[in-house]
């Protein structure tokens, strides 16, 4: 390992020093790359002169494949590192402590704290692999085997279970994975959670609970569609609660005793008034609570408003979650704020595949057969994407049939993902700009490069770019409460099949992340993390490279892909005539670089972190068979790290933060954004700069959304702010900021005019385009009356009819006012807010009317570059 304490040889060069000096910083011990990055550093170090010489070499290399070519030749030990192992994988001893903590919690009466630690638990529980996921019988309940196996002693809400002597009954391989799914639905349905609690039943079921716990299921099972007014969908659970009884391991004794409570609970829902529809043959409330609850913004998102729990569960009702590992949630974001609305389900939305059948079991009166696995709707799904049902499609309310044996295999592997609802572009499609309105175009010259224009007059609310990333990525610390694929925050996230490192809000999510990249990720991210020199830009530079795929890769590489030094268009004609495909890896490639106007000290710490995540990448088989060491490989080695380096310049330039907006208490003047990931947008990256910006962009859970925020004129520029403006940051931080991260000197008008920052122009007289005359005065008048009123609705959240009146002041105060104006800037910051709020679940807007509102998802599009 490389000395913490090594001092640099005299005559060193200062850059080699700073490097050295900065990386024995840490008195703990090293993560694996910092490890490799000061080993790498001490070697140049000791070496005769290549401390000297390896600056002024390294700068007058040309390209990166030549630089990263250069690095493994000056150093063997940089060549032949190798990655040996995967990390962050299943752990059964991790899986059994966080359960027995969630336990404890529940026992505790404490239901929301205990969800934390069975997610925790289910990430580290062993899951079948990928290839034996799609076939459930082959890791449910050994064939003829009713006995004989381990014992099983099941802990469902926090009460041991009763096993009877000489009646075990054969666990299911991934029992500890069913076992935790099973206790956090008991906590789901104790918080009226009812449709994640389904799910998480449904997911119980699959993976082989206990068949003597089973009659706890279909209690549980019972309990949710009461809650959600489906009586007759009730009962038949607990008529199959009765029969699954009588596998149960509970003495005789004990199961007269349940039966009685079941059969109670039963002649409950008869004695109400809406049993009499039940008589008649139709579905006791079948059709009630179909609709969703009504939403009211919380710190974290919608709070779904569920049925008054029980006075014994107001307690746990009302508690924060705390996290059992860092990082801990604010006292502001109570977990209960993260659940999601409720979902269509398979019983809800005619046409839609419901789950196949786990172990049937006849009812009691002769009726249907009722599937413990048809509740998910987001149930599991092959790796391979292909959707698949043995069962029929079912109408609203209708059971779902199942044989009346024990039939495995005919479990649905389908899987149902929420369509996500973005905002529409404003005048049509740009023909050679799909993400982009043909209300703009792109236009370049020498000094700005390429950047967009106005073709007509925009309005505040038009939508004139709407993109999905080529390659997003979630950030660690909120990879416990968030989805790893459309990062959406998910309060009972589903784990991979591999690794524990990642979750996900749904097996679809899950799925087309492992046919995309994460097979290849899968076991090597723990190696980017925790580092003290690793920042936000590996991990993305990394994703765009394991989406692209190593074929994808050699065949770009193979074609002539025209581009100038740091990917700028040689004309104005190339930037106005060529189609730009957002989707294409070339559309990524040949974003900017800036290496030009990078130094030694970044250029050759961004050089060891390609090399390093290539070694990860060859070690998990992305170069092939990792067990073959041949010339070719190396050459492939630094043909993949010299991509690498490329596309860690660019995301420095152009990536952008992903966030989610936070409202702290329902209280508009704690308004906060949140970063949570990032990602690059390939069109989006041609937005310039203005400390005054016109336009700004949202997100809509994984889409980027550019909307005006200020008239533009035909044939004006339509900018955004890189994170800094005006009115907040002085002139000298802009600047410096500009230079720094973005390698651009910023000449926008309140940069050239030197604009005061806010207070300044609060205090200054306000100025105006027209004469004032009596007209003027009184519109003057009316619009501050209407920005009252709008200030009204914001703070009483009434998004839907603030909007208008605030897009009115803007359009109206712009032709009247001298920029800048406080009142105006105010008015500016206000629609914003309500812009960044329409994406915590009020209603979207619809193209050409940018007031009329739809539904909308919560993951937003920060105002801030990827640092």
């Amino acid at each position: 390992m490389a000395s913490h304490g090594m001092k640099p040889r005299q005559g060193m060069p200062s850059s080699i020093t700073n490097l050295q000096a900065h990386a024995g910083t840490d008195s703990g011990p090293p993560a694996v790359f910092d490890w490799f990055y000061e080993e790498f550093l001490t070697q140049v170090m000791t070496t005769g002169n290549l401390s000297e010489t390896l600056p002024d070499e390294f700068m007058k290399i040309q390209t990166d494949i030549d630089r990263v070519a250069y690095v493994m030749q000056v150093r063997p030990f940089v060549r032949d590192f190798e990655i040996s192992d995967k990390i962050g994988l299943k752990s059964m001893d991790k899986a059994n402590r966080y359960r027995e903590e969630g336990n404890k919690l529940f026992q505790s009466d404490q239901a929301m704290q205990s969800i934390l630690f069975y997610n925790k638990a289910l990430a580290y529980a062993p899951h079948p692999d990928h290839d034996l996921y799609p076939h459930p019988e082959a890791y449910r309940y050994p064939q003829g085997s009713a006995s004989g196996g381990k014992g099983v002693q099941f802990q469902d809400e926090a009460k041991a279970g009763h096993t009877k002597s000489g009646q075990k009954m054969a666990a299911s391989r991934y029992e500890s994975l069913s076992l935790c799914y099973a206790n956090r639905s008991a906590a789901l349905r104790k918080l009226c959670q009812y449709d994640d609690c389904l799910k998480d039943i449904s997911r119980a079921a699959r993976f082989g609970y206990p068949k003597e716990n089973l009659y706890k299921l279909w209690e549980r099972k019972g309990k949710c569609y009461q809650g959600l007014k489906k009586y007759e969908l009730a009962v038949k659970c607990f008529r199959q609660a009765l029969v699954s009884l009588k596998e149960s391991s509970l003495s005789d004794n004990q199961k007269t005793l349940k039966s009685q409570e079941i059969q109670g609970w039963i002649k409950d829902l008869r004695s109400t008034h809406f049993f009499l529809n039940f008589e008649d043959g139709s579905d006791m409330g079948s059709d009630q609570g179909s609709e969703p609850p009504p939403q009211l913004m919380g710190a974290t998102g919608p709070i779904v408003f569920v049925p008054e729990p029980e006075p014994k569960q107001r307690k746990a009702s009302a508690m924060n979650l705390p996290n059992p590992e860092p990082p801990a949630p604010t006292p502001e974001k109570p977990l209960r704020r993260s659940f999601r609305r409720k979902k269509t389900t398979s019983q809800d939305k005619p046409g839609t595949p419901a789950l196949g059948a786990l172990p049937s079991i006849p009812s009691t009166d002769g009726g249907d057969n009722l599937s413990l696995e048809s509740a998910s709707n987001d149930s599991p799904s092959r790796p391979t994407g292909t959707q698949t049902s043995a069962a029929t499609s079912n109408s609203p309310g209708e059971l779902v049939k199942a044989s009346s044996q024990m039939s495995i295999s005919q479990i649905s592997t389908s899987s149902v993902k929420p369509d996500i609802e973005v905002p529409d572009l404003n005048y049509g499609i740009n023909p050679r700009l799909p993400s982009a309105s043909n209300g703009i175009d792109l236009r370049f010259s020498p000094d700005k490069g390429r950047y967009f224009v106005a073709t007509q007059d925009l309005s505040p609310g038009d939508v004139v770019l709407r993109e999905e990333p080529y390659a997003a990525v979630l950030e660690a610390i909120f990879r416990v409460n968030h989805c790893a694929y459309c990062l959406k925050k998910t309060a009972t996230p589903i784990p991979c099949y591999e690794c524990a490192t990642v979750q996900f809000c749904c097996e679809s999510c899950r799925d087309m992340s492992w046919n995309e990249y994460h097979s290849i990720e899968c076991g090597i991210l723990g190696y980017l993390e925790p580092s003290k020199y690793l920042g936000k830009m590996p991990h993305l530079a990394l994703r765009i490279i394991t989406k692209t795929g190593m074929q994808n890769l050699i065949q770009q590489s193979l074609v002539s892909i025209p581009t100038l030094k740091n990917g700028e268009q040689s004309t104005a004609e190339a930037a106005q005539n060529a189609f730009f495909d957002p989707t294409s890896y070339r559309a990524v490639h040949n974003l900017a670089t800036n290496t030009d106007k990078r130094s030694f000290e970044d250029l050759i710490k961004k050089t060891s972190e390609a090399i390093f995540m290539s070694k990860c990448l060859k070690f998990n088989g992305f170069f092939g068979d990792k067990d073959s060491a041949t010339q070719d490989t190396t050459r492939v080695e630094i043909f993949v790290s010299s991509l690498l380096l490329r596309h860690l310049q660019i995301a420095a330039t152009n990536g952008l933060e992903m966030a989610e907006c936070i409202l702290k208490n329902n209280d508009v003047t704690k308004f906060d954004i949140i970063p949570v990931g990032g990602a690059i947008f390939p069109t989006m990256s041609f937005f310039n700069h203005s400390c005054y910006a016109n336009a700004q962009r949202l997100g809509y859970q994984n889409f980027q959304v550019v909307r005006i925020v200020r008239s533009v004129s035909r044939g004006e520029e339509v900018n955004i702010d890189y994170g800094f403006d005006f009115y907040a940051h002085p002139l000298e931080a802009r600047q410096k900021r500009a230079q720094n991260q973005y390698h651009f000197t910023c000449n926008c008008k309140p940069c050239r005019e030197n604009w005061p920052m806010y207070n300044g122009v609060a205090n200054r007289e306000r100025k105006f385009k027209v004469k004032m005359t009596q007209e003027v005065a009184n519109e003057i008048e009316r619009q501050a009356s209407a920005y009252m009123l709008g200030m009204d609705l914001l703070i009483k959240l009434d998004i839907p009819k603030a909007l208008p009146i605030f897009r009115d002041h803007l359009i109206v105060m712009n032709d009247l006012v001298e920029h800048p104006d406080a009142r105006y800037i105010d008015c500016e910051e206000a629609y914003k807010q309500c812009l960044w709020l329409e994406n915590r679940g009020y209603r979207l807007p619809k193209a050409g009317n940018p007031n009329t509102p739809t539904t909308a998802p919560q993951v937003a599009i920060d105002h801030t570059r990827y640092m």
